[in-house]
């Protein structure tokens, strides 16, 4: 089979190439236009597991992000371990460490029922060896961009760059992933949103979002426990007009006694008197 036959059947397939470059943007005025970044509530960690380690499978359902890389151990060789794929000179298969990234809650609830079990709590019930680093938060660029897309991603380094912010981006199938350091957040959404904005007002659309301000949640919080507190009120009212009802109630209940009782009396009398 020739390399254009292969190509032919690969298309008829749907695999991507040249002339199929899959689903997804491709124009970089469009996708800046049209990135939509989202912040995601929950802070994330990025874990690294030692050379040869598997997932524990109570983080692998957790896991949003998982990759095998090849382990260049710390020899001093000028010929490291070949990359995760290829075959050493003994015709090996090289080791691989396992990144991933957890939800913190994931990993904090993981470490908490390992410790209760007596697993030694420096390695945080992982294997000896795993390191932990990087707590962040993720950005998600809402736009299905392509997988051939070229330029948004350099776009985004550079206005995130301009604010000494650091970011890890993570690609997958239909959107792109940015993880922030916590505490540039929502200074990063800030400058995402304003660049999206300069690109909407190039091509005459109206702005996409006003800028992301961490307050707005804070005051979402407080309506809630406003709303916790009149409920609680609503609560206390109910309950007194209970009681109120109940001593109108008992009340009655004793009035209606007493005149029960008098009459009682009176037909008492009046059988004496016959």
């Amino acid at each position: 089979m020739t390399d254009k036959d292969i190509a032919s059947k690969a298309l008829k397939f749907g695999v991507a190439n040249e002339k199929n470059p899959g689903p997804g943007e491709t124009n970089l005025d469009k996708l800046l236009q049209t990135l939509e970044p989202i912040l995601d509530p929950i802070p994330y960690i990025w874990v690294s597991l030692p050379p040869g380690e598997s997932v524990p499978p109570i983080l692998a359902s957790s896991s949003i992000y998982t990759f095998a890389e090849p382990y260049f151990p710390e020899n001093g060789s000028d010929n490291p371990t070949p990359a995760a794929g290829l075959l050493s000179a003994s015709g090996s298969a090289p080791k691989t460490r396992i990144t991933i990234v957890l939800p913190q809650p994931a990993l904090n609830a993981y470490t908490s029922s390992t410790m209760r079990l007596g697993i030694d709590d420096e390695t945080l019930g992982l294997a000896k060896g795993a390191e932990i680093a990087f707590p962040c938060r993720m950005i998600t660029c809402k736009v299905q961009s392509s997988l051939s897309a070229v330029g948004m991603i350099a776009r985004i380094s550079k206005i995130l760059t301009s604010e000494g912010i650091s970011c890890n981006v993570v690609s997958a199938f239909f959107h792109d992933y940015l993880f922030i350091p916590e505490d540039d957040a929502y200074l990063a959404m800030d400058v995402l949103l304003d660049m999206v904005d300069e690109e909407r007002e190039k091509a005459g659309l109206e702005p996409l979002d006003e800028d992301y301000d961490p307050e707005d949640e804070e005051e979402d919080d407080d309506d809630d426990e406003d709303d916790d507190d009149d409920d609680d009120d609503d609560d206390d009212d109910d309950e007194d007009d209970s009681n109120d009802k109940q001593a109108n109630e008992g009340g009655k209940d004793k009035a209606n006694g007493d005149e029960t009782e008098g009459l009682r009396k009176q037909m008492q009398q009046a059988s004496v008197e016959e």
